[in-house]
């Protein structure tokens, strides 16, 4: 009975573990998507506004290009 009760708590442990990992790894994925968005954004704002702080700060091309790049 003991070894039984050990087996369902091992199984809900790890069935537990699964869902926290498959949410983190769908909530990692949304902030990512989150984050290149409002890079694309900044970037597309930059360029149209045509105000660079510095040369360093010069568009290399398109903003998503400069994501890939980056990652």
């Amino acid at each position: 009975m003991t070894s039984h009760f050990y087996r369902l708590l091992y199984r809900f442990r790890m069935r537990a573990h699964a869902e926290t990992l498959f949410w983190r790894s769908g909530y990692e994925k949304e902030e990512r998507l989150w984050l290149q968005y409002s890079l694309i954004r900044l970037g597309s704002e930059l360029r149209q506004s045509g105000h660079w702080s510095s040369p360093a700060c010069q568009p290399v091309g398109d903003a998503a290009e400069v994501i890939v790049n980056a990652s």
